[in-house]
């Protein structure tokens, strides 16, 4: 490889590296499979997403390229069907920078904590977990929707490598 121990100091590329995007391909599969029909209806049709569920709608649009996703029009266009087949084949080198960098901001926030997804509404997490590894970010955590157990595997011990957690 080429220089791959950084010291966490500097900031991270823009885009996912090779190594990140391939780690992290797994997770992006089995969100995508978890997002059945019924979740993507059930967040289609809300009449206003708590701040958390908009959050990450913002940041799945970015990253597949609609914009203001959390805004009604934009998040039926988001949320139609098909989005699990279009996370599935999401490529991440097809991304620009500024897509990621957007991204990784909301990533980055308070929404994105496990713990207040599912108390806010289960139907986000496979499309948190998404963004964070389509951002080249893979779990700390194995994922807790039904059925992420199978899909993911022993994956979880390989989440935690060369990534830097933030502490405040």
């Amino acid at each position: 490889g080429n220089g791959g121990s950084g010291g966490g100091s500097g900031a991270r590329p823009p885009s996912p590296s090779r190594a990140d995007a391939e780690r992290c391909r797994p997770f992006m599969a089995s969100s995508a499979q978890a997002l059945s029909p019924q979740l993507i209806r059930e967040l289609r049709f809300m009449a206003k997403p708590a701040p958390t569920v908009a959050a990450v709608l913002e940041a799945t649009g970015i990253l597949v390229g609609i914009p203001d996703a959390h805004l009604g029009v934009n998040r039926r266009r988001l949320l139609q069907d098909g989005l699990a087949e279009r996370l599935a084949a999401f490529d991440p080198e097809a991304v620009t920078g500024l897509q990621v960098r957007r991204a990784r901001k909301l990533v980055a926030g308070p929404a994105f904590e496990d713990e207040i997804i599912r108390g806010k509404n289960p139907a986000v997490a496979p499309l948190a977990v998404w963004c964070r590894a389509a951002c080249g970010i893979a779990p700390t955590t194995a994922p807790t929707w039904p059925g992420a157990d199978s899909a993911c595997g022993s994956l979880g011990a390989l989440s935690g490598a060369g990534q830097a957690t933030a502490s405040a």
